[in-house]
């Protein structure tokens, strides 16, 4: 699954920023949702239950919406201070 995919790779992402990371400016850290594209935390439970009811109406697993992917690749720059 995509989701599955970008989890990873954000829980990767936190981890290298967390090692790197300037407490004194930062003190809460990195999570992987920092790093993730529209997401919102919840839990295993929720996740689940919302992946049962879009199967069972029969959604689609596209790949993120491009307002919402640019919205976050501009938070990345702002954050990071990106050309």
């Amino acid at each position: 699954m995509q989701h599955d995919r970008l989890a990873a790779a954000a829980a990767i992402q936190a981890t290298l920023y967390n090692l790197h990371n300037d407490w004194d400016k930062r003190p809460q850290g990195w999570v992987p949702a920092d790093f993730m594209p529209g997401a919102v935390v919840k839990s295993e439970q929720e996740e689940l239950h919302e992946w049962a009811e879009q199967v069972l109406n029969g959604g689609s697993f596209d790949e993120p919406d491009p307002d919402e992917y640019s919205r976050f690749r501009q938070s990345m720059h702002e954050n990071f201070n990106l050309q």
